[in-house]
């Protein structure tokens, strides 16, 4: 998100409040600072958040909570995300 303009603070933090957010919301977070750059369609995600069922709440529940349904969707949206920062890399962007 920083290479689409989101400012860090001085430990490399995000700057910005509404940027320190859990994964179900970061989703939409860096989709807006992507939107509009001209790079950017070669770095959209699926428009499907996969981590829009995983809450800051469930960072200390039980295995048993977890299904594999919702494990498989935090997978794809992992991988989906790795390979965009690989092209990024390979592009220079980050």
């Amino acid at each position: 998100m920083q290479a689409f303009g989101m400012p860090l603070d001085h430990s490399g933090s995000p700057a910005g409040q509404q940027d320190r957010v859990h994964a179900d919301k970061a989703w939409e977070r860096y989709d807006a600072y992507r939107s509009g750059r001209h790079s950017a369609p070669a770095y959209a995600l699926p428009a499907q958040n996969p981590f829009s069922n995983w809450s800051a709440d469930q960072r200390y529940a039980n295995q048993s909570e977890f299904n594999e349904i919702h494990v498989s969707e935090h997978r794809a949206g992992t991988l989906a995300i790795r390979e965009k920062l690989r092209l990024a890399f390979a592009d220079g962007l980050i």
